[in-house]
């Protein structure tokens, strides 16, 4: 028995150094990074179209977005309006196409913002493309990283 004494001792202690070393990984403080939305404006065309390029991480999580129709400062907005959004990967494949037929105003003379989500399969550049109703002369994107 006095034989193995030092392989038990050994055996002991690096059991205690592993429930040591696990218990300082579940216990250590977690780094938290706080990203800001990303917010960028598009101007759209003459077809009443705008496209705008973002960078996303691949996520496990859905992203948000919200694009809110912004019509020129001397126009009085008084009807809805109807919006198409479309989000493509760098490999061309929709990731999401959503319509909304009417976007009503908010009673502060906007349009209620439109708002989906999508779950990037790819990092990389995504294609934002939004498509309008006339009295939008721009759009505001924000995208939650």
């Amino acid at each position: 028995m006095q034989q193995w004494r030092p392989f038990i001792y050994m055996g002991f202690t690096s059991l205690c150094l592993m429930l040591m070393a696990i218990g300082m990984w579940i216990f250590a403080p977690q780094q938290t990074t706080v990203v800001e939305p990303l917010t960028f404006f598009l101007e759209m065309g003459d077809q009443g179209e705008a496209s705008g390029l973002v960078v996303v991480e691949r996520s496990l999580r859905p992203r948000q977005f919200e694009i809110r129709g912004l019509a020129q400062p001397a126009t009085q907005v008084s009807e809805p309006i109807a919006m198409s959004i479309q989000v493509k990967s760098q490999s061309d494949a929709t990731i999401v196409f959503q319509e909304k037929k009417e976007l009503p105003l908010d009673g502060k003379g906007q349009w209620v913002p439109f708002r989906a989500e999508f779950l990037p399969k790819e990092e990389g550049e995504h294609l934002i493309t939004v498509k309008a109703g006339k009295p939008v002369r721009s759009v505001q994107v924000t995208v939650d990283q």
